[in-house]
């Protein structure tokens, strides 16, 4: 199968952080998404692959082509979603579409205008008048249109670490796991009295403690593992 996305033993060093020999691959009709805790190098991936920052060592390449030595023609195939929208303020967004289509040799006018359409997007507006969520619906519109589509942290979540996002679906899940566990053990509690109770109450405390280590620990190695 062709593989979209190609990185080979990918090495970046900053002053306090190094991005150790990173290698995956991403086949053509697939979505993958970089997970980790802030810092731990997905922006940093993202750029070089972009080439906005030079790597050290490594391959990559975008549909079969090497990244830098055929950059003009990746990029004019790839989408990319900034963090800060890159824009003209004082400029319309039509005028800030033609400034961005002229890079897209393949560029569809009536498909952006389809999507400006269903993201409520008034192209005569200034860019300055959007709220932040326009602004990147706006992004969205314009790079639904290239072949491929890079992300940079673009949802709602986009300053929240990894292990602070998944603290509330943690509680949850052990409240959710003990109100269930209590249930099914009240025909026990009928049946045995106040013992029963007792050792429902024992039982439901040490499974929702298994449960509640292994969803922290799962938690702490999901979080952080680093690239």
């Amino acid at each position: 199968m062709e593989n979209i996305l190609e990185i080979k033993s990918l090495r970046k060093e900053y002053d306090n952080f190094t991005l150790k020999d990173i290698s995956f691959n991403l086949p053509h009709g697939y979505i993958m998404g970089l997970i980790g805790p802030n810092g731990a190098g997905k922006t940093t991936i993202i750029k070089l692959i972009m080439n906005l920052v030079r790597k050290n060592s490594g391959e990559i390449k975008v549909f079969g082509k090497d990244n830098i030595e055929s950059e003009v023609e990746v990029k004019s195939k790839i989408g990319f979603v900034y963090d800060i929208p890159p824009f003209y303020e004082n400029l319309s967004l039509g005028q800030n579409k033609s400034i961005v289509s002229r890079f897209y040799p393949e560029w569809d006018e009536e498909l952006f205008k389809k999507y400006a359409k269903e993201f409520g997007l008034i192209l005569k507006n200034k860019f300055k008048t959007l709220s932040r969520g326009m602004k990147m619906k706006f992004q969205l519109a314009l790079v639904i249109i290239p072949y491929a589509l890079l992300l940079e942290k673009f949802m709602a979540t986009n300053y929240i670490d990894l292990s602070e996002s998944l603290s509330f679906s943690l509680v949850f899940s052990v409240i959710f796991f003990a109100v269930i566990a209590i249930s099914l053990f009240i025909p026990f509690v009928y049946r045995f009295g106040q013992m029963g109770l007792m050792i429902a109450m024992v039982v439901t405390m040490i499974l929702t403690t298994l449960l509640f280590i292994s969803i922290k620990t799962s938690q702490f190695v999901y979080s952080r593992k680093e690239f």
